[in-house]
């Protein structure tokens, strides 16, 4: 009903509005134009028309031939360009919201127009002024003249000749833009005396729409000056020219109208870029409003369809546990993108590097406060949920001690970090401040999502985080476009912490404790130390597995600074988006582990085996993908100022997923035959392995070595994991499970491969199709595992493929 009536709306809004004129008429360039087009330099051209005279070239005739001219767009210029023009000559037509042509004469000898940038003059009339106005182009129609006191696009003016003023118009008016530049009162740096200059040509390098690229050599503090209008939105990038991180800096409106940069000495690239942060927040609000739509929808739908006799199956109650949580976190993920993307663009590399530092560093701190707590909680209550309260009561105690504990080590370790050099910047050190501060409500939230998952409720966590998720971005936009950068995306955290875990709280005594029997749960001293000898281990584990991706970015922002670990964070946002589907997989199939470590080791080999292929046969055609889309994926998430080289990190990091997958199945299984001590060894050593590549290639291959220790730190994971395993679960025989679905990768890689040479879009639907043949072909699915997974498939199905159920 919606759809029919906005089309009602707009069709009958538009009926009978259609005009038409023969397009033959857009197909006749006039001559003048041709003449004006063979210039292909930066330049505007003005038109001159005294009374009584036709007016040549009308407004906006210009942009049908994509020549640039001071006449702007009619309709459309702003109040400030408005009042420049009238120091030319006065404006008459402003009442039909146009820039009026020239017509006065002393407006062809204003220095004004000269700065505008204004080369060619196109007229009916004769210019008497050869000194300035030289004939260049005449028909039976008009003339055109070269303006030869033109000004360049880009100049610069030593600060000495800077005049700081509050009144544009009148600095206009008593100093020579050739030799001057007219500065607004903000600026405090001037000379007291401004000394006049000749201007110097500066090279535009690079100029479009909304972006402009400006190469700068000055011997002294200079201003350059931009001849384009100055405008809300428009930002200013400089870096030294053969070097790659950019310094965002201060744009001032010179001139009365243009854009200025104060340079130092030196060489630099100075690139203008139109990124207002209305666009931005109103584009972010309406993806919000809309994925918040469909969540509603899929809640719906969900509690439409789903009851609970459906997890008799424990094939269809894994699936429930792991799908549920993996979509939903997924869509969860397709937000944090939204604002990651919103985030990248809003504070750049530099900025978003910081923010990347400090929560790396916060997430170690984090999985100590948590001591390994949540798989504790998650492994007691599947095994035996009558006693539920009794151990989360104490669990959570415990984390609130931890949590008290990890403060002063938290401040040694910033405190000995800043003492070691190439110190952390203060935003960063305030964000991992006021992240750790919502680690209080968030470390009782991490408990009570454990307790859910033990339940085997998994997805009523994952929708509240949904709704968590948006209140987080929300609140982190606020903070963006207020002004305070990462602290306050740093500071949000804690509202939405808060938030979180009210909601589960209310959530759980409705689902859980008012249907629980028992005695309420007491603090026991006793069994909190049970639960630190148990846990310590595995609290190791999680640490070390923390330290592993955290190391490698400490290690390159210590060797490579912020903006290296902005563009290296860039590719990992990916990575870390697809780890998803392993984390909330191995959750889904964790509790049916530990009950078959203790009951059946032989079913929980075959249960390991056939979740390795599962992960393997979505891991590795996603890797081929999005190597083969990494500078599209990267483009679009965090932008240009980010390419190539987050593309370049995508490309290596993404083939991590293949092994990182299978080590988070493997990691829970050794778990649950109580081998996290092994674990945690396994861990310590490829943290060892992290820190000494990194020490010996990241200072000279930068985000390229970083990326390939990645890779090698998982795959070095796979080969001490499956050693322990095998003494534990015999006949565990990895490579012959991987063995056919990695063929099947590789035939749909070469497909890829050959089909990129002609279009990307075309790589992506012939190497989906080759897999999906390759994986029929190869026999990937033994028939004992097609009965296994008889459950997932409906019924109807099931029976046309003669597949019997569980």
């Amino acid at each position: 009903l919606c759809i029919v009536l906005l089309a009602v709306d707009l069709i009958s809004f538009g009926w009978g509005f259609h005009a038409a004129v023969d397009p033959a008429l857009l197909d006749y360039t006039p001559p003048v134009v041709d003449f004006l087009r063979q210039d292909t330099s930066l330049y505007r051209y003005a038109t001159f028309t005294p009374s009584g005279t036709t007016k040549t070239m009308n407004a906006n005739v210009g942009m049908f031939y994509d020549l640039q001219t001071v006449g702007g767009y009619d309709s459309l210029f702003s109040s400030q360009y408005a009042d420049y023009m009238g120091l030319i000559e006065e404006q008459d037509e402003l009442q039909y919201n146009r820039i009026a042509s020239f017509s006065d004469w002393s407006s062809l000898d204003s220095p004004l127009t000269d700065l505008l940038n204004v080369k060619y003059i196109v007229t009916e009339v004769e210019i008497p002024n050869p000194a300035k106005w030289e004939l260049v182009y005449q028909d039976e129609a008009v003339r055109v003249y070269r303006n030869l006191a033109v000004m360049p696009r880009a100049f610069t003016l030593p600060t000495s000749a800077a005049v700081v003023t509050d009144d544009a118009a009148d600095g206009l008016r008593t100093h020579d833009p050739h030799r001057y530049v007219i500065v607004e009162s903000s600026f405090a740096g001037a000379a007291s005396t401004p000394q006049p200059t000749d201007y110097r040509e500066q090279t535009v390098t690079s100029y479009t729409i909304n972006e402009v690229y400006v190469d700068v050599s000055v011997s002294e503090s200079s201003w350059l000056v931009l001849t384009d209008s100055f405008f809300p939105g428009w930002k200013t990038f400089v870096r030294r020219q053969g070097t790659e991180e950019e310094t965002e800096v201060e744009l001032y409106r010179v001139d009365g109208n243009f854009r200025g940069v104060l340079l130092e000495e030196g060489a630099w690239t100075v690139r203008f870029k139109y990124s207002p942060n209305s666009v931005k927040v109103g584009a972010f609000a309406t993806f919000i409003a809309g994925m918040m739509g469909l969540f509603l929808f899929g809640l719906y739908l969900w509690r439409f369809f789903y009851r609970e006799e459906d997890d008799a199956s424990m094939v269809r109650r894994v699936a429930k546990n792991s799908l549920a949580p993996i979509v939903l976190n997924l869509f969860n993920k397709a937000i944090d993108f939204a604002f990651a993307a919103l985030m990248a663009r809003m504070l750049g590399p530099v900025g978003n590097g910081r923010y990347t530092t400090a929560t790396n560093i916060y997430l170690l701190f984090d999985t100590f406060a948590n001591f390994g707590l949540d798989m504790y909680l998650m492994r007691e209550v599947a095994r035996d949920r009558e006693n539920a309260r009794r151990v989360f009561l104490n669990a959570t105690v415990l984390r609130l001690l931890l949590f008290a504990a990890a403060i002063p080590v938290l401040a040694g370790f910033i405190g000995g970090w800043q003492a070691l050099g190439a110190s952390l910047a203060r935003e960063t050190v305030w964000a991992l401040v006021l992240l750790y501060v919502g680690l209080l409500p968030q470390s009782v939230a991490y408990g009570l999502a454990a307790l859910f998952r033990g339940f085997e409720k998994h997805e009523i966590p994952a929708a509240i985080q949904t709704v968590t998720t948006v209140v987080r971005v929300t609140l982190g936009v606020l903070m963006l476009v207020g002004g305070l950068g990462v602290v306050g995306v740093a500071g949000a955290s804690i509202v939405t912490n808060v938030v979180t875990l009210v909601v589960l709280a209310v959530l759980a005594q409705r689902a859980i404790w008012a249907g629980l029997e028992g005695r309420r749960g007491i603090v026991e001293w006793r069994l909190q130390r049970t639960m630190l000898f148990e846990s310590w281990p595995l609290m190791l584990s999680l640490l070390l597995q923390s330290l592993f991706p955290s190391v490698n970015v400490l290690m390159l922002q210590r060797l490579q600074g912020d903006a290296v670990v902005g563009w290296y964070d860039a590719a990992r946002k990916w990575v870390d988006a697809l780890n998803i589907v392993p984390q909330f997989f191995t959750y889904a199939v964790f509790p049916v582990m530990s009950r078959l470590a203790t009951q059946d080791r032989s079913d929980m080999r075959r249960w390991y085996q056939l979740s390795v292929k599962m992960l393997a046969l979505v891991a590795l055609p996603v890797a081929v993908m999005i190597t083969l889309m990494s500078t599209a994926l990267v483009g679009m998430l965090s932008g240009e100022e980010f390419l190539p080289h987050g593309a370049a990190v995508l490309r290596i990091l993404i083939w991590s997923i293949v092994f990182g997958w299978i080590n988070s199945l493997t990691n829970f299984a050794l778990i649950a035959l109580n081998r996290q001590r092994y674990v945690f060894i396994a861990s310590g050593i490829r943290v060892v392995f992290t820190l000494i590549s990194s020490l010996v290639f990241v200072r000279s291959f930068s985000y390229v070595a970083s990326a390939w220790i990645m890779v090698a730190g998982e795959l070095l994971l796979v080969v001490l994991f499956h050693v322990d395993l095998r003494r534990h679960l015999e006949k565990v025989a990895l490579v012959q499970v991987l063995g056919r679905p990695i063929l099947a990768a590789a035939a749909m890689g070469v497909v890829v491969w050959i089909g990129a040479q002609a279009s990307q879009l075309l790589a992506v639907v012939a190497g989906l199709t080759a897999y999906l043949i390759a994986l029929v072909v190869f026999r990937v699915l033994s028939p004992e595992e097609l009965r296994v997974l008889a459950p997932l498939i409906p019924w109807k199905a099931r029976e046309e493929a003669a597949i019997p159920s569980e």
